[in-house]
């Protein structure tokens, strides 16, 4: 079976980002993973895959056990 994927555009996904903030009174934290802002080649500007930003969490957080 084959499925066609539709993409949607920019002002789709800031009218989606800006409808989750005015629904909900509470504070929300939107993170942008790699397949929107992965880097281009190695040692360029962009957030690291899934495994990468694990990593930087461990290491801003791993030496403080409250954040286990």
């Amino acid at each position: 079976m084959s499925e066609t994927f539709h993409f949607h555009d920019e002002s789709a996904l800031l009218d989606r980002l800006s409808n989750g903030l005015k629904k909900h009174n509470q504070e929300i934290v939107f993170l942008i993973g790699s397949p929107l802002c992965y880097p281009i080649a190695a040692d360029q500007p962009g957030v690291p895959d899934v495994e990468g930003v694990i990593d930087l969490i461990r290491r801003e957080f791993g030496n403080d056990p409250a954040f286990d």
